[in-house]
C-alpha cells in the first residue's frame, strides 16, 4: 500500500480523530502480515480500501547481542558462528489517504535467547520473543477508538 512509503492513497478514507467512532486500520508488513492483521479486533478492520483511515507499518529490528563459534566436528574451517538477537517491533502509523505519519514507537521485545553449549547441525541464529500484540494494541487503541 502506497500509504506505508508516505504516498496518498486516493479512495482510503480520511482519518479525523475528532470524528467519533472507530477509525479502521490495516498492518502492513514484510513478514506475517495476515496474521498482524487477523489479529485486529473484528470492529477495527475495513471491508474495502475505501474504509480504510490508517495504516500501521510493522518494522522488525533484529538486535544483536550475542555471537559464538561452534566447531563443526570433523568440517573444514572449524566452525560456525551463531548469533542471538533480541526482536523490537517498530510501529510507524500513517494516515492512509495522505500517508502522513501521525505516530511512531518501537516496543522492546524479550530478552535474546542464551546461547548453549550445543545446538542442532545448521542452526545459525537464535532470537527473542517479539512484543506481543496486546502491547501494541493497546497503544493503537488511542488512535482507533474515539
Amino acid at each position: 500500500m502506497p500509504a506505508a512509503q508516505g504516498s496518498e492513497v486516493a479512495e482510503a478514507a480520511a482519518y479525523d480523530l475528532s470524528k467519533p467512532g472507530i477509525h479502521p486500520i490495516v498492518f502492513i508488513a514484510a513478514k506475517d502480515q495476515n496474521d498482524w492483521n487477523e489479529s485486529l479486533p473484528v470492529e477495527w478492520r475495513p471491508s474495502n480500501v475505501s474504509q480504510v483511515e490508517l495504516v500501521a507499518v510493522v518494522r522488525l529490528i533484529y538486535m544483536q547481542f550475542a555471537v559464538q563459534r561452534y566447531r563443526t566436528p570433523g568440517a573444514a574451517g572449524g566452525g560456525v558462528f551463531v548469533r542471538a538477537y533480541r526482536v523490537d517491533t517498530e510501529i510507524l502509523l500513517r494516515e492512509a489517504k495522505t500517508g502522513n505519519l501521525i505516530a511512531t514507537t518501537i516496543f522492546k521485545g524479550g530478552p535474546a535467547p542464551a546461547l548453549p553449549d550445543r545446538l542442532p547441525a545448521g542452526t545459525t541464529a537464535l532470537y527473542g520473543d517479539p512484543a506481543p500484540f496486546g502491547t501494541i494494541q493497546l497503544w493503537l487503541k488511542d488512535y482507533v477508538e474515539n
